[in-house]
């Protein structure tokens, strides 16, 4: 049996990270609180209002639901959250960026210190150790701790216990600092980008993995709805697994960043194969390559540094 969820429901009036007014922002369509299949109309449910901001590309619900309780969402048996699959640390787990840090940085991981925002279960932490990294954590579930100490072995005093809005460290306490797969659960997502930055050393980099509010399937299953009369939209899932509020584009943060000093070092996108149905994978991978050529994959990777003095390229900005 489901277990019940209460919501309070917070309305914006601008764009969380590019402060934009309503007059911006534009209504895509409605979004289901369960998984919304083909033929969402003949499904029971709440649905909640899902908008764009035409100034930087950012897709949320307004009004936000946000849980009561955190825990509501996230204090949950891991293997509620996750599928079995997920429970083991493969040798090449976190080996794109951690090699994309290096080749950034110019600086050898073992020379470093790093923070993993969002820890879950402890995988990026473990890959990031194996790397040479002295590592870091926050989580803020406590089963989701209590698995990463157990079944990965991390280190108690390693992984924090905190909301990843109340966490608080010395400023320019590392050199990398992981934010995958975390910025899309947050419900200010501005505010926290303005605080972690602040605590990464001068040379220090931050990369911040997001769903893409450019995603190709997306806007496929948005004309799809609309000419069998629903208008809704798969973007976000602000009240199911995995609880998305928000999807980014890459002017979310260049226009962020010039407020919030910091600037986009780097960029790129991905299909998203990994994290999809092994069913959408197989019908979405003839488009892989269009995808990353018109860089409209399911995942948006950015690199983030202290300051204003890294401007993206002029075909970046397109692209965005």
């Amino acid at each position: 049996m489901a277990r019940s969820k209460t919501y309070r429901f917070v309305y914006a009036d601008r764009c969380n990270m590019c402060g934009s007014g309503m007059e911006e922002q534009v209504f895509l369509g409605q979004r289901l609180d369960r998984s919304q299949g083909l033929w969402p109309k003949r499904k029971p449910g709440i649905t909640t209002s899902i908008f764009q901001c035409k100034a930087c590309g950012l897709i949320y619900s307004n009004p936000m639901p946000l849980p009561e309780e955190l825990g509501q969402h996230y204090d949950v048996a891991p293997e509620e959250y996750w599928d079995d699959s997920y429970f083991q640390v493969t040798p090449d787990y976190c080996a794109g960026p951690i090699k994309r840090y290096v080749q950034l940085s110019q600086r050898a991981p073992q020379d470093c210190v790093a923070l993993d925002i969002g820890a879950g279960l402890g995988k990026a932490m473990v890959a990031l150790g194996r790397a040479g990294f002295e590592v870091h954590g926050i989580e803020p579930s406590p089963s989701f701790r209590q698995a990463a100490i157990a079944r990965m072995g991390i280190s108690p005093g390693q992984l924090v216990l905190s909301s990843v809005e109340g966490a608080d460290f010395p400023a320019d306490s590392f050199d990398f600092i992981n934010f995958g797969a975390v910025l899309e659960h947050i419900a200010d997502p501005a505010e926290m980008l303005r605080k972690s930055v602040q605590w990464l050393k001068p040379d220090g980099l931050m990369y911040v993995d997001v769903p893409s509010s450019g995603f190709l399937l997306a806007r496929l299953m948005r004309l799809f709805y609309r000419m069998t009369g629903a208008r809704y939209v798969i973007n976000t899932c602000p009240m199911h697994v995995p609880y998305h509020l928000y999807e980014f584009a890459l002017q979310s943060f260049v226009r962020h960043g010039r407020a919030a000093g910091y600037s986009v070092a780097f960029h790129e996108y991905s299909p998203g194969a990994e994290t999809m149905p092994a069913w959408l994978t197989r019908i979405m991978r003839p488009f892989n390559a269009l995808m990353r050529w018109t860089g409209t994959g399911m995942q948006l990777a950015v690199w983030l540094k202290k300051g204003n003095n890294s401007i993206p390229s002029m075909a970046a900005e397109r692209r965005a």
